[in-house]
């Protein structure tokens, strides 16, 4: 018996909770450190859509840009 294919995961499993905990965790542990922190995030992997999550990022006082490759960078 051989392997089977490699599973590809294309449903978005991430959900605001898995966002607010990688957020939390990248902007706590980057103000140890005299860089500007900065974080990236591909909205494909999350159940939001994109402009949820552009807003959500408004309204909680981060900077947010959607990148020309389709991440959104949060400030």
């Amino acid at each position: 018996m051989g392997l089977t294919p490699k599973p590809v995961h294309t449903d978005p499993t991430q959900t605001w909770e898995d966002l607010d905990s990688f957020l939390q965790f990248t902007f706590s542990e980057g103000s140890k450190s005299k860089e500007p922190t900065v974080a990236y995030i591909d909205p494909d992997k999350y159940v939001m859509t994109t402009e949820e999550i552009l807003q959500a990022g408004r309204d909680n006082n981060y900077q947010v840009t959607l990148q020309p490759d389709g991440q959104i960078k949060f400030e």
